[in-house]
């Protein structure tokens, strides 16, 4: 199970996420989460995966079955199953949710809790969604999430 999803970002910001972990976003400012506060609240909650890579660019996520030394692992939320893996810049906020295809991409699952393990090699970062019995996700990150 190889699953590349080519990326352009402009935040130097990845993420994944389930679009209705949050849904109570959708009405908030488009560019909420670059209140760093607000970015972390919804991390340490298991609503989303920010990834700050670093710089602007042109990048592979690539969904792979395991990652054996990761550089971050954390848990999220996926109540419906259908995540979006992409450009953080097309987070559900002012009204507008992501497009498929509209530098990311939906990838479905099985609804749950999931154990996300992050690894990055220059422009490519390989993550595994490990299902796990969790009722529900929870983080302790006190910082932003940098993996670049």
């Amino acid at each position: 199970m190889s699953n590349q999803i080519q990326v352009i970002t402009d935040t130097a910001t990845l993420c994944i996420y389930d679009l209705q972990a949050l849904k109570h976003r959708l009405e908030d400012t488009a560019d909420w989460w670059s209140i760093p506060e607000d970015e972390l609240l919804e991390v340490n909650l298991g609503n989303i995966a920010f990834l700050n890579v670093g710089a602007d660019g042109l990048y592979t996520m690539e969904q792979v079955e395991e990652i054996e030394q990761p550089v971050v692992q954390l848990w999220i939320n996926v109540p419906s199953g259908q995540i979006y893996a992409g450009a953080a810049e097309n987070v559900t906020g002012g009204e507008l949710e992501p497009e498929d295809g509209d530098s990311g991409q939906y990838i479905t699952v099985e609804p749950g809790v999931y154990h996300l393990k992050i690894a990055i090699i220059q422009q490519n970062i390989e993550f595994a969604l490990l299902r796990t019995e969790q009722a529900i996700a929870k983080n302790q990150f006190e910082d932003l999430i940098r993996i670049g």
